[in-house]
This record gives structure tokens, C-alpha cells and sequence, in this order.
């Protein structure tokens, strides 16, 4: 199905407004226009007839699920975008996140006697693809003295073209090299300064955990973690949530925010290293997409969390 006229008509005006270098569908849309484009968070409505197989796996075949899941693959066909979208990055969520960092600059920079941070807030992207979301952010963030710098070993082949920006890094030794004790040589480290102030994580691989080499890294005041939580399929599920294996939500005695520890397991590793968990999916706007939506259902799965070093603010 082709897309509708008035969602080309965005995407054009908004790529026409931001040059030539931005092709492939760069442009990105409004969380409103992805809604009603692709029947999104309207179960009643969506015509879907979700089906459940042997193993518990619930899908759908519909076409309209079919559509939605060729859009996030980067299969829909031409004037869609080609790449792989697993947060589906709409201008307003852009626009939150670097207002969020521009109110989090003075916070964990400070300010001199006349009120005025002391200097940039410094956010490092780990596992950045090919840079879309630091792009993004530097357009909005432009002049408000926040530096945003990209990372990625390309290991998944999630960068489509160039990857503009983005320095070839592992993201623990970006980790290090950026909290100023880098582990081996980085080409392109010049662009990436020796000590940066918050982390930016952007669906970490399932199974897979930085946040304990940024915790450990006097540099890193804040990061934040954007996508599924807890028993989701970004991070892994003890180190980076500090869940255990027989958890449940009925033995388990928290504050709402994953702090608390269940009853005869040990506290999140987060908590005894002095850091505070704060869900600002709300202060960012509530409208996040991803592509582990499912059109049957009204609820959204990606999330923003903000794990902080030191008291609880």
C-alpha cells in the first residue's frame, strides 16, 4: 500500500527544510501521523485477529500488521525508509529528549555566579547505528551548548550509507576512552572528548550490558536508556534491571521505579553502586514507537529511563 498523500507531503517539506543530505526518508515524521497511518494503539479499530500458537507467541497476519511490520524492517517498498527501526524516531520524541538534556545541563554542570552552566553538557550515543538519532538531537540542540557525540562497532549492520559522525567504537572502549582511560587505540577518538557527562543508549542489544562500565566511570553523572525495560529484550535482564531469574511481580517489593529488591534477593547492582532510577518517558512527551508495537494492543512498549549517580533528586 502506497503511503498516504498527506504523510509524503511532511516528509518532503521536512526533508526540503533540512538540505539535501538528508535522503532515504531521513526526515522524521509525527508520532500522530505514524498513529493514524498505521493504525496504531487503536485496538478497536485496527481490524487486527491476533492468534496464539503453541509456544504462547501471539501474532497477527493482517495486512495492516503485515504494512506496519514492512515499515519498521525497512521493506515497505520505495519512498519508505530502507533501514531497520527498532525506536521509530518521530519529531516530537527528538524534540523532548534534547529539551530534557538542555534541562539536565545545569543540573550536572552547575552554574557560575550569574546563573549560566559552567560549560557543555558532553552525551556520549553508544551503539548509535549510523548516527540518525545524534544527527537528529544536534539539529535541535544546536546552540544550546550541548555536545552530542555518536558510537558503534557496526557489528549488527544497522548502518545504512554513511554513518556521518559516528567514530568505530566498541562501546566499552568508548566508555573508556570518554570517562578518560581509554583501553586501546580508537580511530576517530579525537572527535570523541576524554570525559562525558551523560551516556545515551538507544535499544541496547538483548543479553547484553554497558551500564556497568559507565557506572564505573568517574565521568558519567547520568545515562539513559531508551527502549523496552525490565523483562523486555533491550539490556540484560540482572545486570542492567536488576532482576533475578524467579523474580515475579508478586514477591517483589519496589517503589515503583525497579528500586526495591524482592523479598530474599539482593538490590539491583545500580543501587549499591549509588545510582537512582527515574522513568521520564512521561517528561519526554509518553508517545514513544517502536517496532515491538503491536497494532491489537494500546499500550506502548519503549520507554525512556534515566539511571543518576548519587541521592535521589
Amino acid at each position: 500500500m502506497a503511503p498516504s498523500e498527506t504523510f509524503l507531503r511532511l516528509h518532503e517539506l521536512s526533508r526540503k527544510s533540512r538540505g539535501a543530505e538528508y535522503m532515504d526518508a531521513a526526515a522524521l515524521p509525527s508520532a500522530s501521523h505514524l498513529e493514524r497511518e498505521f493504525g496504531l494503539f487503536n485496538p478497536e479499530g485496527s481490524g487486527c485477529c491476533p492468534t496464539v500458537d503453541a509456544t504462547g507467541a501471539v501474532t497477527c497476519t493482517c495486512s495492516g500488521c503485515e504494512r506496519w511490520s514492512k515499515y519498521v524492517a525497512g521493506t515497505l517498498g520505495e519512498r519508505w525508509p530502507t533501514y531497520k527501526q527498532y525506536e521509530v524516531l518521530t519529531a516530537e520524541y527528538v524534540a523532548q529528549l534534547a529539551r530534557y538534556l538542555r534541562s539536565r545541563r545545569s543540573e550536572i554542570i552547575g552554574a557560575d555566579d550569574v546563573g549560566e552552566p559552567l560549560r557543555s553538557l558532553r552525551v556520549l550515543e553508544l551503539g548509535a547505528g549510523d548516527g540518525r538519532l545524534t544527527r537528529h538531537l544536534r539539529e535541535e540542540l544546536d546552540g544550546h551548548s550541548v555536545e552530542v557525540y555518536a558510537t558503534d562497532d557496526h557489528s549488527l549492520g544497522l548502518a545504512r550509507g554513511s554513518a556521518h559522525g559516528v567514530v568505530a567504537a566498541d562501546a566499552l572502549d568508548a566508555i573508556a576512552l570518554a570517562g578518560g582511560a581509554a583501553r586501546s587505540p580508537i580511530d576517530g577518538s579525537s572527535n570523541v572528548p576524554a570525559a562525558c557527562d551523560v551516556a545515551l543508549v538507544c535499544w541496547q542489544p538483548m543479553g547484553v550490558d554497558w551500564t556497568a562500565a559507565i557506572r564505573a566511570s568517574a565521568s558519567f553523572q547520568e545515562y539513559l536508556l531508551i527502549g523496552e525495560v525490565d523483562d523486555g529484550i533491550c539490556g540484560h535482564r540482572r545486570l542492567t534491571w536488576g532482576l533475578e531469574d524467579d523474580d515475579d511481580a508478586g514477591d517483589s517489593e519496589d517503589d515503583g521505579n525497579g528500586e526495591g529488591a524482592g523479598r530474599g534477593h539482593a538490590m539491583p547492582s545500580y543501587v549499591t553502586d549509588g545510582w537512582t532510577r527515574v522513568d521520564v518517558t512521561d517528561e519526554l512527551g509518553g508517545r514513544q514507537i517502536c517496532r515491538t508495537d503491536e497494532r491489537w494492543l494500546s499500550g506502548r512498549r519503549s520507554r525512556s529511563t534515566s539511571f543518576r549517580r548519587g541521592a535521589r533528586s
